[in-house]
């Protein structure tokens, strides 16, 4: 197989979908466009008719030249696009991009990966299941802590309910895009993949008040919103990259931009609060004394910390009777009669 070459067609979302394998002698050339006496015909407007040759030299390389076509020679991920390119034996493979078409060209023939199993989706049903599961057993475990009076388990499981059909319904959005772009649905990975972010953000939401509370961190209750694009915003990636596997840093890009756009207006209320409308600095459960963590401040330091907020408290009681006039007397009131 000293002669044999093989180009490989890459789709849209980086699978191949078309591979050819051909003879090169050394000193021979062959020719990839989309004139019908080509040895590799594409079938894309924005290639030559012979766009590129290919020659392969005495050690066994390939030079990949240009034709002059109008489009030119490129590589993915570069601008500028180049008159050749050089793939050795050492480099293993070449990519080059000839219109909108992406080929990998070995010089011989490739390292085949390792057998995949069958077990495909039906192997990811019992995790997505249990991830759904767990989930479901979260909500009801954090309602149950924050219920005081008897607990219901009807109004609770119609809770659980509604999540589980959001589950579903997310799930099957990202599955109908996958099978659009992909060709396969994939419902049982996406099914994983929301299920995980609901019992993430749930821990998350637990795990927050009880660090504000082990450290003294008051100011992280004041962020708790941002666990929700956090969480979503690294499972739309997740779901993303299941649906296409290439163009990673664009997706990353994508997704940092909708989970900035949709944590600006909370983060802004948090930076620049309107006066009546602060968030609050506290922990809405107090937690056990043994997970306290940072040292209790003594009473002295505490009254005194008192002492030194009083006159900044009175300044501010003045300046609210200044601004809030008395209020009128009723007209046409009289005193009532002895």
């Amino acid at each position: 197989m000293g002669d044999v070459i093989f180009i490989e067609e890459i789709g849209r979302y980086g699978q191949v979908s078309q591979r050819h394998r051909l003879s090169l002698p050394v000193g021979a050339s062959l020719q990839i466009g989309r004139a019908f006496d080509c040895d590799v015909i594409l079938d894309d407007p924005h290639v030559a008719a012979r766009h590129v040759a290919i020659i392969r030299a005495e050690d066994g390389s390939l030079a990949v030249t240009d034709q002059g076509s109008v489009n030119r020679l490129r590589i993915p991920h570069r601008r500028a696009p180049v008159d050749s390119l050089q793939i050795t034996p050492e480099t293993g493979v070449g990519e080059i991009q000839l219109g909108r078409t992406r080929l990998k060209i070995y010089p011989g023939a490739p390292e085949l990966a390792a057998e995949l199993p069958l077990a495909g989706q039906r192997g990811l049903w019992p995790l997505a299941l249990l991830a759904s599961i767990s989930a479901m057993g979260l909500i009801l475990v954090f309602e149950w802590l924050q219920v005081t009076s008897e607990f219901r388990w009807t109004a609770q499981l119609g809770e659980v309910t509604v999540v589980i059909l959001s589950l579903l319904f997310w799930s099957g959005l990202w599955s109908g895009a996958c099978r659009l772009f992909r060709g396969q649905a994939l419902f049982a990975t996406h099914l994983l993949i929301a299920s995980t972010a609901v019992a993430a953000s749930l821990l998350l939401y637990w795990i927050f008040p009880l660090i504000a509370y082990s450290l003294s961190l008051s100011w992280l209750p004041a962020i708790e919103f941002a666990i929700f694009w956090l969480v979503m915003g690294a499972a739309a990636l997740v779901h993303l990259r299941v649906i296409g596997p290439s163009h990673g840093r664009l997706q990353a890009a994508v997704v940092v931009l909708l989970v900035a756009l949709g944590m600006s207006p909370e983060l802004v209320r948090t930076l620049l609060p309107e006066p009546g409308f602060e968030r609050s600095h506290y922990v809405r459960v107090l937690q056990p004394p043994a997970v306290r963590i940072a040292s209790a401040q003594p009473v002295d330091q505490f009254l005194a910390d008192l002492d030194t907020l009083r006159p900044t408290l009175e300044a501010a009681r003045d300046e609210l009777d200044r601004v809030v006039p008395d209020a009128p007397e009723p007209d046409g009131l009289v005193d009532p009669p002895d």
